[in-house]
């Protein structure tokens, strides 16, 4: 057990405790968690299995890219299978279990196949079985690799009626460079859908700060909210822009806690694609374990409900944007080794072991984080936090038949110009940070 929780800081309420089980483990969070932080500050390394071996997974993410804490989640008797821990915010009562494992995550009896790996390799079932009785062997194997388990009497799409909208503008993310936009359309008095799969607004913000236009940026995003409401267009979180069709069809789904979601189709005379970056990881032995995580959710987690990814920690990056990060984690009362592939960067944060010119090549441990190799030398380490640099968000832009280029400037690929009706800001077109911010008083 390494996650730990601070005193105070974050948007949680320490007042109000919430119980829940995870696995059949009783644990206490606050009013204001998701599962995912409730269960990083818990300490809880193991969440899951992988599909074919069943190696322990643990928390990577923070958002809808997370791969590992995918849970079956009861509430009130009803079940709901797959649910993303870092997506639902937590609530009294909750049990939460594992998928893909058997009895648990923690104890799963099929973490043996993982002793035999060498001697399964991809195409192993189907070119051994087919020979042999292929549907036979069929359901124990399907049984095996898969994710969670509908509940036969709880049938949510049942309440759920499709929505239908059309507005002027549709804005896909509400992080700086959404924001931005949203504002100077709706001060031109055009009916913006504002659109974010976070439970609020900000984006990167939140848990980096920062200024926009010479002040606090959550003046700017309430500013924002009001220029949108009064010019007639709406601001949705907790929903998920998943679809890009054909002739400008877009669809999203909301998510609301106390009341049946809501699926929403969605057309929009202008589309804005300002959906950011997802952080990349590195490539090392072991990079898999729990205690594995990203550096940018590392940041999340402190900074929006005080939960600490570990206590012995060695953040390994290539990048600027992880020495804040370092810095942060080192403040809370982590000891913080900072691993920086390049020979040259910024000076090292107070109360940080910088390293430089150095690799991370292996994460050491069997059911979690145990230590680290750097360039031949152990590091004494409890969780290991990965930046490989960051990835623009274009899912959606491929989705309706956008093209990409590479940007060497960025280290990624890019949206192109010219091949896809949409238009795309912030991160998601490869300007990171704040710096880029621009005049949009006149673009729309």
């Amino acid at each position: 057990m390494s996650g730990w929780r601070l005193s105070s800081g974050g948007g949680i309420d320490r007042n109000r405790p919430l119980s829940f089980t995870f696995d059949g483990q009783p644990l206490t969070g606050f009013e204001g968690d998701t599962l995912a932080s409730a269960l990083l500050a818990s300490g809880t390394r193991i969440l899951g299995r992988s599909f074919k071996y069943h190696r322990p997974r643990g928390l990577w993410g923070m958002g809808g890219e997370e791969p590992n804490a995918i849970l079956d989640v009861t509430v009130d008797g009803k079940t709901t299978p797959n649910v993303r821990a870092t997506q639902m915010a937590l609530r009294e009562g909750m049990t939460l279990a594992s998928v893909n494992a058997a009895p648990d995550a923690a104890r799963d009896r099929f973490g043996i196949m993982d002793l035999a790996h060498r001697f399964i390799p991809a195409g192993f079932y189907y070119k051994t079985f087919m020979a042999m009785g292929w549907m036979r062997w069929e359901p124990m194997i399907r049984r095996m690799a898969g994710l969670g388990r509908v509940d036969p009497g709880h049938h949510p799409a049942a309440d759920i009626i499709p929505m239908n909208v059309c507005c002027e503008l549709l804005v896909i993310g509400a992080g700086p460079a959404g924001l931005a936009a949203a504002k100077a359309a709706a001060g031109q008095g055009r009916a913006v859908w504002l659109i974010d799969d976070a439970s609020e607004i900000g984006g990167s913000l939140r848990w980096r700060g920062g200024q926009v236009d010479g002040g606090g940026w959550q003046d700017f995003a309430s500013e924002t909210v009001q220029a949108v409401e009064a010019a007639g267009g709406r601001v949705m979180t907790g929903t998920t822009l998943w679809g890009a069709f054909d002739h400008g069809l877009f669809t999203a789904w909301q998510r609301r806690q106390d009341a049946p979601d809501r699926h929403w189709r969605i057309r929009a005379d202008q589309v804005v694609l300002a959906a950011g970056a997802i952080e990349r990881p590195l490539w090392f032995a072991n990079n898999d374990l729990p205690g594995v995580m990203s550096a940018e959710a590392a940041l999340h987690y402190l900074a929006l409900y005080g939960a600490v990814a570990g206590r012995k920690i060695l953040l390994a990056t290539g990048n600027d944007a992880s020495y804040p990060v370092a810095a942060a984690l080192a403040g809370a009362g982590a000891r913080v080794t900072l691993v920086d592939m390049r020979a040259d960067g910024p000076a090292a944060p107070q109360g940080v072991d910088l390293q430089r010119g150095a690799r991370l090549t292996r994460a050491k441990g069997r059911r979690g984080v145990g230590g680290a190799v750097v360039e031949g030398g152990h590091v004494d380490a409890d969780t290991v936090l990965v930046s490989g640099g960051y990835t623009p968000t274009v899912h959606l832009w491929c989705q309706a038949g956008g093209k990409l280029d590479w940007n060497a400037g960025v280290d990624a690929l890019v949206p192109r110009p010219g091949t896809c009706g949409m238009a795309v800001a912030g991160a998601a077109n490869g300007a990171f940070g704040l710096q880029w911010f621009p005049d949009t008083s006149s673009t729309w």
